[in-house]
């Protein structure tokens, strides 16, 4: 856990506030649950509402690797501002 990870999707940076560029943060591996859930983010950095699909990509040998695809996130942190940039 705390690898490096980067998180790419169309979702809001903003909540509640509708979004149509694709944006991408730099963060962190947070957690692999014993089934097959991978947390990637941190309290800065993370997915927001119209990201799911998109994918968590961490370096693997040098290649930067899929490693999950975003498939939901919690409302009580998206409701913070997501620090992500503009692709």
């Amino acid at each position: 856990m705390g690898a490096p990870a980067r998180i790419v999707g169309y979702g809001q940076t903003l909540y509640e506030e509708p979004n149509a560029s694709k944006h991408d943060a730099l963060t962190v591996l947070a957690a692999i649950d014993e089934g097959d859930t991978i947390t990637v983010g941190d309290l800065d950095h993370r997915t927001c509402i119209g990201d799911s699909g998109g994918p968590a990509l961490v370096f693997v040998d040098g290649v930067e690797t899929v490693i999950g695809v975003n498939s939901y996130t919690d409302l009580v942190l998206a409701r913070r501002r997501a620090k992500r940039t503009s692709r």
